[in-house]
């Protein structure tokens, strides 16, 4: 009966509700899903700071890291999909999410999101963007 009622809650939770890519049968990681809410509907300086929270001096660094992307794709995403979690010992999750371009047919850009427990919260240690997805999968340990 416990086993049923964590089911029932984690359905009816906000995170699973709402998540703004299809979950294709994976368990929604809050801290990875507000990323993703932010990097498909275009506001990639938010993305930045929620992916970014053990990075030094990241202000500095947006501009050479997300600048491009703000510039070429302002509006955002049409849709996304998560098609791949890992997770490990000790609370490492890995992801990757597919974004479609807007128009469609003009191809997709892959996430990679990765997240691990800092003092007792799970938040994004690394992150990596590209058009080909095989160079998103280079970072996957």
């Amino acid at each position: 009966m416990r086993g049923l009622w964590f089911g029932l809650s984690l359905l009816a939770s906000p995170v699973f509700a709402d998540a703004p890519c299809a979950l294709n049968g994976t368990e929604p990681v809050a801290v990875h899903e507000a990323a993703k809410a932010d990097f498909l509907a275009g506001r990639f300086e938010a993305f930045f700071q929620a992916a970014t929270p053990l990075v030094q001096d990241r202000d500095a660094k947006f501009d050479e890291v997300m600048g491009p992307l703000a510039r070429l794709i302002p509006d955002g995403f049409a849709e996304c999909s998560t098609v791949m979690q890992r997770r490990d010992t000790g609370g490492l999750v890995q992801e990757v999410s597919l974004f479609k371009l807007k128009p469609p047919g003009s191809g997709h850009l892959s996430l990679l999101l990765t997240s691990a427990p800092v003092e007792g919260e799970q938040k994004i240690a690394f992150f990596r963007y590209n058009d080909q997805i095989s160079q998103v999968l280079e970072a996957v340990r």
